[in-house]
């Protein structure tokens, strides 16, 4: 009767042990998940995060520049940096239009519209300047507003 006291208790040890040892090993699972989850999250954040504030400072003292410029009267330079600027944020918006909603390409539409209007009024305040290396980024820019006003007019 001893022994079968004994072996009940353990079994009853044994299962306590099996019990305690799968509850750890799911503690160390769900741990090296949630640390393997959140390391890439927080790698993702600082993608984000680092180059937002970057352009700020970027944009910022670009700004510096040109009022600089401005100030000593050197108003075509500046009008090269802001030019430079608009083209290649233009180029961005192109090369991010292709997954882009319906009501996001009409404002889109509306904005290319209004810029070539604008560049109609002064077309030679829009020319490319080879000496500076724009002039693919001028042609693509060029490109992607004649699409985008040759689409409203279907």
């Amino acid at each position: 009767m001893a022994q079968l006291s004994t072996l009940g208790c353990y079994a009853r040890l044994m299962k306590s042990l099996i019990c305690i040892l799968l509850t750890a090993f799911l503690a160390v699972g769900l741990f090296f998940a949630g640390w393997r989850f959140g390391y890439h999250q927080l790698e993702a954040g600082r993608e984000f995060a680092v180059p937002l504030i970057d352009t700020r400072l970027a944009n910022a003292a670009s700004k510096a520049v040109i009022l600089h410029l401005m100030d000593l009267g050197q108003y075509s330079d500046a009008r090269a940096i802001v030019q430079g600027q608009f083209n290649n944020q233009m180029l961005e918006v192109a090369l991010d239009s292709g997954d882009w909603d319906v009501s996001r390409h009409d404002a889109a539409r509306r904005a290319c519209e209004a810029i070539v209007t604008f560049r109609n009024a002064y077309p030679s305040n829009y020319l490319c300047r080879p000496d500076h290396g724009d002039a693919w980024t001028v042609d693509q820019v060029n490109a992607y507003l004649k699409r985008m006003t040759e689409e409203s007019k279907k």
